[in-house]
């Protein structure tokens, strides 16, 4: 899908050096796939989602005692939210 819509694109570029698949173009097909999955789905991938959301590290009423400081805790805690 990639190469043929690339080469479509670009006519005449060299078909053996087509360049990796662009995050744009994974994106979208991402999004269309999602929208054709049925509602069931999308509500387990809500939930997903919702579960796997980083805890802000800088909450004063949160006890985390993990051994990791401040910046640490943070740079985890995006880490974390990339993973989503």
């Amino acid at each position: 899908m990639w190469k043929t819509d690339f080469l479509e694109r670009n006519p005449g570029h060299d078909e053996s050096k087509v360049p990796p698949v662009s995050l744009p173009f994974r994106n979208n097909k991402i999004r269309e796939l999602f929208e054709a999955e049925s509602d069931e789905v999308k509500e387990e991938i809500a939930d997903l989602r919702a579960r796997n959301v980083p805890e802000d590290p800088d909450t004063e009423d949160k006890q985390i005692d993990d051994g990791l400081s401040p910046e640490e805790r943070q740079r985890v805690a995006k880490l974390k939210g990339y993973q989503v």
